[in-house]
């Protein structure tokens, strides 16, 4: 059986497009659970990978967003992480992510902040070997993307409650339980009205025709 060789070099080709896509999607990323503007009883995630294999993540710092403040927020250690919470920031310590590992650190919210559609969390993971990497950069819309940019939690809008009018539709009030009565008034007064018409009308007849027969001679016998 003859292997075509161009099916020998699929499996290379595939590998390195694993290897030149990894580190393009190998930052710091957030999101949350429910993800609605307003939404109540959040759980934020952060998805932190180790990207030195030669290294250990030791340290994560969290920074809150001022300009939309969270409300509510408590953290519980996990796989030998401790956390500690500021107004401003949560740094967990203690543990360690290796190789090529994730590690997920969970947050707790009470309420998400309403009329708004994305939060920005500015992040610094610290390595063993002294390195630190700074997930700071934001990136204006339309320009290209940042080396390490900052976590961006995405926000979908709120839903409507039910039986709220739409944007650019003028709400029309419903006409009041009696204007149906009225209608009905209205159309048996407009009904007599034309029959009172029609009987004029044939009295009217009758008179103009009444003149030629009295004014008529009797035949005589």
């Amino acid at each position: 059986m003859r292997v075509n060789p161009r099916l020998l070099t699929l499996p290379a080709a595939a590998t390195m497009l694993l290897l030149a896509a990894g580190p393009a999607v190998a930052h710091v990323q957030v999101n949350a659970d429910p993800s609605e503007a307003g939404a109540t009883n959040v759980t934020l995630t952060f998805h932190v990978p180790n990207e030195e294999p030669s290294a250990r993540t030791t340290g994560l710092q969290v920074f809150l967003p001022s300009d939309h403040p969270l409300t509510g927020v408590t953290a519980a250690p996990q796989s030998g992480w401790t956390p500690q919470i500021s107004a401003s920031e949560i740094t967990w310590s203690g543990g360690s992510i290796s190789g090529i590992d994730e590690m997920r650190f969970r947050v707790a919210v009470a309420q998400l902040p309403k009329d708004v559609d994305s939060l920005t969390f500015k992040a610094i993971q610290t390595y063993s070997n002294g390195h630190v990497v700074s997930w700071i950069e934001t990136s204006a819309p339309g320009a290209a993307g940042s080396e390490h940019p900052a976590p961006v939690l995405e926000l979908r809008a709120a839903a409507r409650p039910a039986g709220h009018d739409h944007p650019g539709v003028t709400a029309v009030a419903a006409p009041p339980a009696s204007s149906g009565m009225n209608w009905t008034a209205a159309i048996g007064v407009g009904a007599a009205a034309v029959l009172a018409v029609l009987v004029g009308a044939a009295v009217a007849v009758r008179r103009h025709k009444r003149p030629d027969a009295v004014g008529a001679s009797p035949t005589s016998p």
